[in-house]
This record gives C-alpha cells, structure tokens and sequence, in this order.
C-alpha cells in the first residue's frame, strides 16, 4: 500500500480511563521555556479524515509560537483510548513538546501502557531523533516524488495548522538562486521546513490581500459585447486583489489583480513571481504565496508596472438604503429570503444611475430611526445596466432602478455585518445618515468599506 507522506503521522495511543490529561499538559509545560497555546483542534483540522480522532470530543491542538508548521494534537480514538498525535510534517519544536508530554505521561502514570509508533523506539533523546528523521524524511518524499496526474492534488499542496503551501525542488532553486544541477536535498529539506513554518506565522501575524467576487469580465475583457459573445468562458469568482500595504498574500489557485491608483491590472501567477523575486518590497515564500512590505505609492506603481498586462477599470461601488417603515420591500419578506434561501434578487431605485453599469457591486444600508442595528446588511452585484420605470412610492414621476442580485444577508434583527458606528469612523467624508438610495463611494472609499466587509465576512464575525 502507498503511503502519501503528508498522511504518514506518528501516533502514540493509550487508555484513557485513569488519565488526567489537563495534569498532564501541566506538567509537560513546567519543563520548557515556551508554553505552547492551546486551541481546539476543530478549528483547524478535520480530526475524523486527518487523523482517525472522534469528532465532537474536545480534540486539541498545541502551538509553538513561530515554530510550529502543524502542531500537536491530543484526542480521542475511541470512547477508552486517546492518542497524542505528531502530525507527518511536524517541526522539530512540536516534536520535542510531543515528547515533553509522552514523558509527563509516563512519570504520572508509570503503569500505564502506551503504544508507541512503528517509528519511534523509545520516549529518551533518541526517540526525539527518530521522530525529527521520520518527518524529515516525509518532507523528502514529498519534495523527490514523482507524480502523475491522479496524483497531483495530493502532492501539490500540503497543510500547516494555519495556511497550506506548494513547495517544489525548481522552487527552491530559483528562489535562492541554486543552480539547476543542485543536488544536496538534506539541505533542501532544511529551507522547505523554514518556509513550511514562516508561512503559518506571517499568514497568522498580517493581515490578508483581500478575496473579491470581481466579476470575471474584468480580468480579460475590455469591451462588454466581447465579452457577451464568449460563450466559453469559465467563470471564476476566486480573485486576489493585491495593492500597497503591509499583508501576507496567497495567490493559490487564484487569479491576481493588482489595484493600482483606483485602477486594476490582471497577471498571470508566473509574471507575478518573477517579479517578486527580483523585488526588494516582497519576500517570497512559494510560487503563491508572499509577504509585500508598505511601500510609497511610486515605488507600487513601478513594480506593477513591470509585470505584462493592461489596466483596466473595476466594478463601481454603490450604497443603496432600505427604510422598512417607508418602503414596500418588507421585513417580513427580507426575513423569509433569509431564512430559506439566504440570498435573493432585488430592484432598486439608484440615484448615480448615469454612472452604474451591470456587474457593479452595491451594499445596503439598513436605516430609520425605528431601527435597533442599522448598518450594511448584505452585499449584492448589479446584473442590469439602469433603467426606468414608475415611482415606487406611486407618485407620477419615473425613476431610474437596478435589478442586483444579493446575498451574505445579515439577521437584522440581531447584528448588522457592519454598524453604523463603524462605517462613520472608517469612512467620515460620507453621509452615513441621510442621502439617496444608489450613491457612488469614491475609489477611496469603496476600498475602507471592502476592508470592513473582509473583516465582518471572517468566520469567528459570522459565527457571532
């Protein structure tokens, strides 16, 4: 039987019946100089296909401050059994904590049996030694393997506690400037494990280039009839939007869009690492993945322009306003597109309509005095250029509407995704409070409000 190396763990399994596992953990922290932090292992892996642990038992996971790449994790195997788990491609300070607890373990309880892994000869410094080797030695199959199209997916990408990554030997060489008949893979070996834990830390430490639902359109078409007539092509809503500031960018699977003074610029991923290696601005990690350091906007504006495509303009952002005691789109049937589908389609009158187009991107603004959580309540996309037709309020005159589709809808009767406390303070050159329905943000605006709406769409904020 194949045995994939990123699957190949080390697992130490005993009966947990007698067991204190937190007295454990207390014990093994007292031996070490950093205290790992301590987190549900659910969060971040799934324990059931992972690592054969019970789901739903408190399964948990041990980080080392900027050296851990996957980390422990101690759960349950069975109702009667746990296992503390070195996962295949574990640094060498989550190996040593592993076995800072296995030794607690077995001073605590001196009778108890542990079932050591085929790897592993005993829980001394040679223990250590082999368990450094075998994950070692997992890195290199993964690095040498020869890999057919079955078996792409697994290969290509392996997981850290925090961020996956695709390391290759090619790589490596061009990133450190190796020559192409290079062969010390121990050495090798040695920077895929840097880069392996570096990534999780500076993912976890920046914040991230911001993931947009940028209509494709706008990555390889200037003109809109081109565009309407390619009936082929693939849509994809997994874009990266890169500009100038201080964040960890990973550009997997992804198309790159590089904002550039309220323009955009597409890129092919290879064009982009090329770049980036000849920056000073960037580090570079992987093929798709990088820190960008602040840079002025000049110096931004030079290195974009390096890279081979075309600016283009982006989507248009504009706030339209919902009132529920005025208007004829009640709470009541916002409440049952919410609670079955999650998403629906509006028309929308639109004060800006010279300026709006289809495929523009629109928030909504819950207000009224009436209202306990006024704020941006859902994001939607405009799928129609504007158009007229007869007040809503049925007055003689004619207004200019959109037809969006929406979705992301806020429980308005809990939360907005973003309050009116916090639109006023991000963004305070515009008027939160009064103003039509359909107004345009400036380029600069449109870019705070994106960066509050990236955060309220995390998982912990949509969990609350």
């Amino acid at each position: 039987m194949k045995i994939y190396p990123t699957e190949n763990h080390i697992k130490f399994g005993f009966e947990s019946k007698s067991v204190n596992i937190d007295s454990v953990i207390n014990k093994a922290n007292q031996s070490i100089n950093l205290v790992p932090q301590i987190v549900d292992a659910e969060k971040y892996y799934n324990v059931d296909s992972d690592y054969d642990l019970e789901e739903g038992k408190g399964a948990k996971l041990f980080i080392l401050d900027h050296n851990t790449t996957q980390g422990v994790v101690i759960g349950r195997e069975n109702a009667d059994v746990m296992q503390i788990v070195i996962p295949a491609l574990s640094s060498e300070a989550d190996i040593s904590y592993a076995f800072h607890l296995l030794r607690a373990l077995t001073e605590l309880y001196p009778d108890l049996s542990i079932k050591k892994s085929d790897a592993i000869s005993d829980f001394s410094e040679k223990g250590v030694a082999e368990a450094i080797a075998h994950c070692r030695n997992n890195m290199r199959i993964y690095l040498t393997a020869e890999v057919d199209e079955e078996d792409f997916e697994w290969s290509s990408s392996i997981r850290g506690y925090r961020m996956g990554t695709t390391i290759t030997i090619d790589m490596l060489k061009r990133q450190y400037s190796l020559p192409d008949n290079y062969q010390d893979i121990d050495h090798m070996v040695e920077l895929a494990f840097a880069i392996f834990t570096r990534i999780q830390w500076m993912a976890t430490a920046l914040p991230h280039a911001d993931h947009s639902t940028m209509p494709a359109r706008y990555l390889v078409y200037d003109d809109l009839d081109d565009f309407e007539d390619d009936e082929d092509y693939d849509f994809s809503d997994d874009v990266v939007i890169i500009n100038n500031s201080n964040l960890f960018v990973n550009v997997a699977w992804c198309e790159i869009i590089l904002a550039v003074n309220g323009r955009y610029k597409s890129v092919t991923p290879s064009d982009f690492y090329t770049a980036a290696l000849r920056s000073d601005h960037i580090e570079v990690f992987t093929e798709e993945q990088y820190v960008i350091s602040e840079v002025t906007p000049q110096e931004w504006e030079e290195f974009c322009q390096s890279i081979p495509g075309n600016l283009f303009d982006g989507p248009r952002i504009f706030i339209l306003r919902w009132n529920p005691a005025i208007s004829t789109f009640t709470r009541k049937r916002y409440n049952h597109y919410l609670k079955q589908y999650g998403e629906f389609g509006i028309s929308w009158s639109i004060h800006d309509w010279e300026q709006a187009r289809k495929d523009d991107r629109c928030f909504m603004l819950l207000e009224g005095e009436g209202e306990e959580h006024p704020g941006i309540i859902f994001k939607g996309e405009f799928r129609c250029n504007p158009y007229t037709d007869r007040d809503w309020r049925g007055t003689d005159k004619e207004l200019h509407y959109v037809d969006a589709d929406c979705s992301h809808m806020a429980n308005i009767n809990k939360h907005a995704w973003i309050t009116l406390q916090q639109l006023e303070a991000a963004i305070p050159d515009f008027d939160w409070r009064h103003g039509h329905s359909g107004e345009q943000l400036t380029i600069e605006q449109a870019e705070s409000l994106e960066k509050l709406w990236g955060v309220a769409m995390t998982p912990d904020n949509q969990e609350n």
